[in-house]
């Protein structure tokens, strides 16, 4: 850190430290040593070996706020940089436990994890700049953050209706219904009841189901159609469930699917595990993706059981 009289913020601001930067290798060695203080050891010989890169994600104006004790720290992510290009499995928000982002004029990406994360203080960034081999852009770094937030913001489905769709397998069949429509970027669903677990087996779950895409690919003919053979594939995957009424599946543009809407259905994501399956997995010490998180923190909307999550 360089003695200056100005504030840290401004110092950070003048070298172009910004919300999804990439730590240049001076950078990189001040994120190595405090992965080191802290145990991350596998972390750690990864990033000095630059076969990671740390991505800041703190939010800029934390990032370059002139007050220096209002933000002692920032907060970096460590990624492994892969070659070619992300498997669309890993890409948007289709996975919570991994997520992978394309980097800028290079064939290459990021993977991501979402523990994998450090805070550094904000001073020992002082003097470093951002690298400009490694960069990505504005929408990559907004899909980052997206899916870091959707770690604790994601909604918890009843055990039920996981257990019915299982039961029917019908997740394993639209996940490799999924992988050939890369493009779907989102998965909604609108359930009825939305937090009760149904015992009567002769009673159903009414569910609307929303597939989206980018504007772009949505605009697209072509692209649409091709996609649209996947929906109804996944159509008659609901169908075959016992218990549940299928209002509808449908493919929509992400440019038509409103605020109010993204309220009331929930993000589907395709890798969750209900809350009820982690926590007997602890209880039976088997061996579940790390870490085991506590199964009573609540991680779905107010109102949801806390039971299950398709997850």
């Amino acid at each position: 850190m360089t003695e200056s009289h100005e504030p840290i913020g401004k110092l950070l601001n003048d070298t172009g430290w910004r919300q999804g930067a990439i730590a240049d290798d001076r950078a990189r060695i001040a994120v190595v040593h405090v992965l080191q203080r802290h145990g991350c050891h596998e972390l750690a010989e990864s990033l000095g070996l630059g076969t990671s890169c740390a991505v800041l994600i703190s939010q800029t104006c934390d990032v370059v706020s002139l007050v220096d004790e209002s933000e002692p720290f920032v907060e970096f992510a460590v990624a492994t940089i892969q070659d070619g290009k992300p498997d669309p499995a890993d890409t948007f928000l289709k996975s919570f436990r991994k997520f992978a982002v394309p980097l800028m004029n290079v064939q290459q990406h990021l993977l991501l994890r979402p523990w994998d994360r450090v805070q550094v203080p904000r001073g020992a960034l002082v003097g470093t700049r951002p690298s400009q081999d490694l960069t990505l852009d504005w929408r990559s770094c907004q899909d980052l953050m997206d899916w870091l937030a959707t770690r604790y913001t994601r909604s918890a489905l009843p055990d039920e209706f996981n257990r019915r769709l299982k039961v029917a397998g019908a997740e394993e069949a639209i996940r490799k219904t999924l992988a050939r429509a890369p493009r779907v970027t989102e998965i909604y669903l609108l359930l009825r009841p939305r937090s009760i677990e149904i015992a009567n087996l002769d009673e159903s779950y009414s569910i609307d189901v929303v597939l989206l895409c980018e504007r772009d690919v949505y605009l697209d003919q072509g692209a649409r159609l091709a996609i649209q053979t996947v929906v109804d594939e996944i159509e008659g995957i609901f169908v075959n469930v016992g218990g549940l009424e299928i209002e509808g599946v449908k493919l929509r543009g992400e440019h038509e699917f409103s605020r109010h809407e993204m309220r009331e259905y929930d993000r589907w994501q395709m890798d969750d595990v209900s809350y009820a399956a982690e926590y007997r997995a602890q209880k039976k010490s088997i061996d579940v993706p790390a870490p085991a998180y506590r199964a009573d923190v609540a991680r779905g909307r107010t109102g949801s059981s806390g039971n299950g999550e398709k997850s």
